[in-house]
């Protein structure tokens, strides 16, 4: 014996279903909008408020080998402030001494690291500049 399928109430469940799961997006996308206007504010502040010591080990223990903007300081100024793909590669590369920014990095006498992690290259590029801006590093004049 098989059920009988009621086509017309099938697809108006499924409509109903698809209407639930659009109108959900949008309330999603709402509140996004909503909480980037809130965070306005908050994004002209560094967000990470753990600081690394500026060790090779350190790098290697603690910088994420991922997307987002790092700061260089010690414990009173902020020295640079970059952005990168991969941060620790970054971070490790301004340690040894192979970026072109090594010397003004090093001339202020580093003890310290920080990161935010940031996807995509116009985000980081946007963060960075903001970071830069906010807190003047000596590096980054």
């Amino acid at each position: 014996m098989s059920i009988p399928l009621n086509y017309p109430m099938l697809i108006a469940a499924v409509l109903l279903v698809f209407g639930m799961v659009a109108a959900g997006y949008i309330a999603l996308y709402k509140m996004h909008l909503v909480q980037v206007r809130a965070d306005d504010e908050a994004s002209k502040i560094w967000k990470n408020e753990k600081w690394y010591t500026f060790s090779e080990t350190s790098i290697a223990n603690n910088a994420p080998a991922k997307s987002g903007v790092y700061a260089i300081g010690d414990k009173t100024k902020w020295i640079y402030i970059g952005e990168a793909k991969n941060i620790q590669h970054r971070l490790e590369e301004h340690y040894r001494r192979t970026s072109d920014e090594s010397e003004c990095i090093w001339s202020g006498e580093p003890t310290s690291f920080s990161f935010e992690l940031v996807w995509g290259k116009k985000a980081r590029k946007q963060r960075e500049a903001k970071m830069i801006r906010k807190y003047s590093p000596e590096g980054n004049r």
